[in-house]
């Protein structure tokens, strides 16, 4: 077994530190595009629903004429 000296021991160290700062910086590019692709889906399906509640007022209005229409005509017996 082979002891190596204090300046080999902190040299194994600051090698290994390189490679872990190498690494996180990747991965922190990598959760920074998967935040912002997850966030611009929650954003899209918001502003879908906002657009969606927006039609079904539109909807009322068109089924509240529908009942006006009705009314108007006189009831046959088939109705």
């Amino acid at each position: 077994m082979v002891k190596l000296t204090l300046e080999q021991l902190e040299y194994i160290r600051q090698k290994n530190m390189a490679q872990w700062a190498k690494i996180l910086g990747k991965m922190r590019s990598r959760k920074i595009i998967t935040g912002l692709a997850i966030g611009s889906i929650v954003l899209g399906i918001y502003g879908y629903n906002f657009y969606s509640v927006s039609q079904d007022f539109f909807l009322d209005e068109l089924e509240e004429e529908a009942k006006v229409a009705r009314a108007r005509y006189p009831k046959r017996s088939a109705n």
